[in-house]
């Protein structure tokens, strides 16, 4: 699931700036922003932490292990968790590129005038990334 929202976030951004210009939700979105529970920061802001944070953690961790006795009990763990959460990000970043040429190739066959279906391959790829 993390994975799609990932590979969605660009359209999430389009489909926000369309929204944005219809008046009545414009207008609702910058009244809730106004709420101390929004910290002063914009639906946007709140769309892209879930990406921003999964690509702190191997950061994290890398300095959490450096600061880290050799003979601390945790190390392993920590190690193990960094290479875990490396070929996460690893994944994520993937699957992310899989939908960008997808996506490319589906503009290219409407500039083409060609009907515009995602390729077998692309399809069997996404639907195996929502299984992994």
């Amino acid at each position: 699931m993390y994975t799609i929202y990932c590979t969605k976030q660009i359209e999430a951004f389009k489909h926000l700036d369309r929204c944005m210009k219809q008046p009545r939700f414009a207008a609702f979105l910058k009244e809730r922003e106004t709420e101390e529970r929004c910290r002063g920061l914009m639906l946007n802001s709140f769309l892209i932490k879930p990406v921003q944070r999964v690509c702190k953690y191997p950061l994290l961790l890398r300095d959490l292990i450096s600061h880290t006795p050799a003979d601390h009990p945790e190390l392993a763990s920590l190690m193990s968790a960094l290479s875990s959460i490396e070929d996460v990000v690893e994944f994520i970043n993937e699957r992310k590129r899989l939908d960008e040429a997808s996506q490319r190739v589906l503009m290219i066959q409407a500039e083409l005038g060609l009907p515009v279906r995602q390729p077998a391959s692309m399809q069997l790829a996404l639907s195996l990334s929502l299984h992994s």
